[in-house]
């Protein structure tokens, strides 16, 4: 979209968007830090290291950009804030480990670089370090929210388990997976967390229950509009994507573009291929990964998940309609553009 003067508005507002993120990321950094107990040195250092790999942040801004819109205070968000970046991350830490994964945001996985037995244990640490947070925050949060928040938590966590586990059913089927199977895992594994936050600063703040669903509603199709169009970029992605290309398909993930193509392409193909993303990491070769993505091209699958991607994204926006007027909310609608359009971590 463009302006009188052939200024791309779209663009200003990404801009605008990235500059208040970044505003908040500065601040907020230091806050999680603060959070991350000093000793034993072995184990929280290599979690310092992971956060300082880099991210965007997005989920606890997120958190804080419903805040404010319901006008809740600043120190009843922040406890939420750090505890959905901390889970976020070691969710991080231990996909890596299971995916095999050396590279994320271009820089050596945490268990690469200190191997995989401190991966798992820091993954853990963090994960108990959640409840604590959540428990130390009630005095501002009061036990009835903090004990709402602690089975919330519960239930996510699970949720994301369940997820994980799906996926890797998904991995072993020798037959293509229905749609409907795909969404259910996708939402399971990017929407429930951001979710969780979401409407867990909402029931706090006495949202009403019309605009605490139509915020589920938007987090229940942003979050896998985001997910495929990370799928995207792992086939097709630059330099700065920061993980390996092709990644997906030798871990033999069903993505929207894998599903697609196993859905448009010859049986002699399907086969072909259905037979390569059962090899396992270490067989498949880069000429095999160049073949699977070149059928995705012709195919025109990558194509059909950055339509299915923009669906989403203006169902996500639609159901932002009923919030109450506020300057926030624009922020809302815009980073529901940015999500879909920027790789973010």
């Amino acid at each position: 979209m463009t302006g009188p003067n052939g200024v791309n508005i779209i663009s200003l507002k990404m801009t605008f968007l990235q500059t208040e993120i970044k505003r908040y990321k500065e601040e907020f950094d230091s806050l999680f830090l603060s959070y991350i107990p000093k000793k034993p040195l072995t184990l929280w250092q290599p979690v310092i290291y992971h956060f300082k790999t880099g991210g965007k942040r997005w989920r606890p801004f997120l958190i804080r950009t419903v805040g404010k819109i319901y006008r809740i205070s600043k120190s009843i968000c922040e406890p939420l804030e750090v505890i959905v970046e901390l889970t976020h991350n070691w969710t991080l830490i231990h996909d890596d480990i299971e995916d095999g994964d050396i590279l994320r945001r271009g820089k050596e996985t945490l268990w690469k670089k200190f191997g995989s037995d401190y991966g798992i244990n820091c993954g853990d640490a963090m994960f108990a370090l959640s409840f604590g947070i959540l428990k130390k925050g009630e005095r501002v949060l009061g036990k009835e929210n903090t004990l709402f928040l602690l089975r919330s938590l519960s239930e996510t966590l699970l949720g994301l388990a369940e997820g994980q586990n799906l996926e890797f059913d998904f991995r072993k089927k020798k037959k293509n997976i229905e749609f409907a199977d795909y969404m259910k895992m996708v939402k399971k594994k990017t929407a429930l967390l951001p979710k969780f936050g979401v409407i867990g600063i909402a029931k706090i703040g006495s949202v009403p229950k019309k605009e605490i669903e139509a915020l589920g509603d938007f987090c229940d199709n942003i979050f896998p509009a985001f997910q495929i169009r990370d799928d995207i970029l792992n086939l097709v992605g630059k330099k700065e994507y920061g993980k390996e290309i092709g990644g997906d398909i030798k871990e033999g993930k069903r993505t929207i573009p894998l599903w697609h193509l196993l859905k448009n392409v010859s049986q002699k193909e399907r086969k072909e291929v259905s037979k390569i993303i059962l090899k396992g990491r270490e067989k498949i070769t880069k000429e095999e990964v160049k073949y699977v993505i070149r059928l995705m091209k012709e195919n025109g699958s990558i194509e059909f998940a950055l339509s299915l991607s923009e669906k989403l994204v203006k169902k996500a926006k639609k159901a932002l309609f009923c919030l109450p007027s506020h300057p926030q909310k624009k922020i809302l609608e815009e980073l529901s553009d940015w999500l879909s359009k920027e790789r973010i971590y």
